[in-house]
C-alpha cells in the first residue's frame, strides 16, 4: 500500500525527473508499536504529501493544525464528482498576510494528497512544519481511535 503510494506521488510529477517521494517518519506515540510513514517530495513551489487516510479525516487534521497555529483559513472551495467530494481547497494566512494555498485531493476512500504552495519565493520551513504537524495530528486522532476501541476509521465512506 504504501508502494502504492509513493508511485501515485512520483507519477503526478509528470516529466519532473528530479522529484522523488521521500519517507517521513514518525512515531505516534510512546504506547505505539509501530512507526507511521507518509510520502512527500517538492514540485517546484508545492510540497505534496501522500497519507493512508480519507479526505475527511485529512482535513480535520489540517484545519486543527491551522487553529492551533492561529493562521487564517479563506477561500474555502469543495470539488464533488458524483456527490463524492474528490478536492478541498483554501488560502492560509499569517497576521502577516499569504502564506500559502491548501489543496487536498481524494485519490481513494483511504489515500489523500496534501498539497502546499507556497509561491516562487515562499517559506519552505513553514511548510514542512505544516506537512509535519499535520501527520502528528493525523496519528493523535487514529491513536485516540485506538484507545477508546474505535476503530480507527481513516477510510472515507
Amino acid at each position: 500500500m504504501r508502494l502504492l503510494a509513493a508511485a501515485l506521488l512520483a507519477g503526478s510529477c509528470g516529466g519532473c525527473a528530479a522529484a522523488a517521494a521521500v519517507p517521513i517518519f514518525s512515531v505516534a506515540s510512546a504506547g505505539a508499536s509501530t512507526a507511521n510513514v507518509g510520502y512527500a517530495t517538492w514540485r517546484g513551489s508545492r510540497l505534496q504529501y501522500v497519507d493512508l487516510v480519507g479526505i475527511d479525516r485529512m482535513t480535520s487534521a489540517a484545519l486543527t493544525v491551522f487553529d492551533e497555529l492561529s493562521l487564517t483559513v479563506s477561500e474555502p472551495r469543495d470539488t464533488a464528482l458524483e456527490a463524492v467530494i474528490v478536492e478541498r481547497s483554501y488560502v492560509v494566512r499569517t497576521e502577516r498576510g499569504r502564506l500559502a494555498e491548501i489543496q487536498i485531493d481524494r485519490l481513494t476512500p483511504s489515500m489523500t494528497r496534501f498539497t502546499i504552495d507556497v509561491g516562487l519565493f515562499g517559506d519552505r520551513a513553514s511548510a514542512r512544519l505544516l506537512v509535519d504537524s499535520i501527520q502528528r495530528e493525523l496519528r493523535r486522532m487514529i491513536d485516540a481511535d485506538a484507545a477508546a476501541g474505535r476503530s480507527p476509521g481513516a477510510a472515507d465512506p
